[in-house]
């Protein structure tokens, strides 16, 4: 009887059930401090408030997609010398975005990115997807508000 390959600890995380003994699940990406949609993580309606709060919680948690937001993100892995910077920069073009992806000395890449906010987001998840050039282990992302200095994307 053969088994389905989860089962049987296949998968990309696998060998790592295979070595420990338990099942392993891939983590969800997570943003440190104020997740990048605005919630405070952790925070939940007090479900002892009266509708009318409650409503008027929801309004202030509701975010304006189309706000303006920079990104400075160090994307480290096998990122340099494999056109990284390049389709980076294809893809923030696609998506009216304006900033730079350079290569540091420690072998990652910054990418700054400026622009709307569902901009944003979309670049981040190109660069953490499966059509990335190269090999993306981690993303730091660090949010501010847009400064409107950034007129092109460039790469260097």
């Amino acid at each position: 009887m053969s088994q389905h390959p989860s089962q049987s600890g296949g998968g990309p995380l696998g060998w790592l059930s295979r070595l420990t003994g338990r099942k392993q699940r891939p983590a969800p990406l997570q943003h440190p401090g104020q997740n990048f949609l605005g919630f405070k993580p952790g925070a939940k309606a007090n479900r002892s408030q009266d509708m009318g709060s409650e409503s008027q919680n929801q309004q202030e948690q509701t975010l304006d997609t189309e706000q303006p937001l920079r990104v400075t993100a160090v994307v480290q892995g096998t990122v340099q010398g494999v056109g990284f910077r390049y389709w980076t920069w294809k893809q923030a073009e696609k998506l009216g975005l304006n900033g730079s992806a350079v290569n540091e000395s420690d072998g990652s890449v910054r990418v700054v990115a400026e622009g709307p906010r569902w901009a944003v987001r979309d670049l981040l998840r190109s660069i953490q997807g499966s059509d990335a050039p190269g090999a993306v282990f981690t993303v730091d992302a660090h949010y501010e508000d847009a400064r409107g200095d950034l007129n092109t994307f460039t790469t260097g």
